[in-house]
Order: C-alpha cells, then sequence, then structure tokens
C-alpha cells in the first residue's frame, strides 16, 4: 500500500497506544492466526468476539500481566485492518510485545504495518500463507 493510504486516525483512541496492519487474509484465518501466536507467546485468550480478541500474559509484569485486545476493521473487500491496543500493563512491555513479539510472528498474514513506508511491496501479496 502507498503511504498515502495511512488509515490510523480512523482507529485512533485517545490516551491508548496501538500498532495496527492491514491484511488481504480472511478474518478467520487472522484470528486463528492471533490465537496460535499468543499460545506461542504465553497468552492466554481471555475473551473472543467474531471480530476482536483480549489476549493476557500469564506472567506477571513490572505494572501487572500485560493485557492486549486485537479488533478487525474490513475497510475494503479482501482488506482487513487489523489493530492491536493495551489494555493493562507496562507500556515499555507492551511496545516490546508488538515490536519484537507480534510483527515476526504475524509476518506470513501481514499485508502492511501502518506508519511504516514501502516496507511491504506488492509483489509480496501473493506471499501471504492464509490457511
Amino acid at each position: 500500500m502507498s503511504s498515502g493510504f495511512d488509515l490510523s486516525n480512523m482507529f485512533k483512541d485517545k490516551g491508548k497506544s496501538g500498532s495496527m496492519f492491514t491484511s488481504k487474509c480472511s478474518a478467520s484465518a487472522i484470528m486463528a492466526k492471533l490465537r496460535v501466536v499468543a499460545e506461542r507467546l504465553n497468552f492466554r485468550v481471555v475473551c473472543e468476539k467474531e471480530f476482536k480478541v483480549k489476549l493476557q500474559g500469564k506472567t506477571e509484569g513490572r505494572k501487572g500481566k500485560l493485557a492486549v485486545s486485537a479488533e478487525l476493521f474490513r475497510v475494503a473487500t479482501e482488506v482487513e485492518v487489523v489493530k492491536f491496543s493495551k489494555l493493562a500493563g507496562d507500556t515499555l512491555e507492551y511496545t516490546k510485545f508488538c515490536e519484537e513479539d507480534v510483527r515476526p510472528a504475524l509476518k506470513d498474514v501481514v499485508w502492511t504495518w501502518q506508519g511504516e513506508e514501502n516496507e511491504c511491496e506488492l509483489k509480496n501479496v501473493e506471499n501471504l500463507d492464509c490457511h
């Protein structure tokens, strides 16, 4: 996607930091991947709805257990936006979770991370593993 297609203003919550990506995968494929990644990262699913999942870390951090939500939004045919938000816990731990844990773990369903310019070329769209 072009740098001019930044959807971040549509999904901003005041006072909450977040991380978003777009995907060409179906909502069900993304949700399945989120469940697998949560388990691998030692998080448990505490609440799951059709297009939203809440995850909580199993270990105590500096400010309690880290809790994160991931919500899916369909913005066009075959294009989903996934927004992560910190619900509880330490902001630095949340940032590390997003940058070092989640991003690499979701690389096979991510088309592009919002706010990053030209990191994902359109040729990579064919390589998405949405199964």
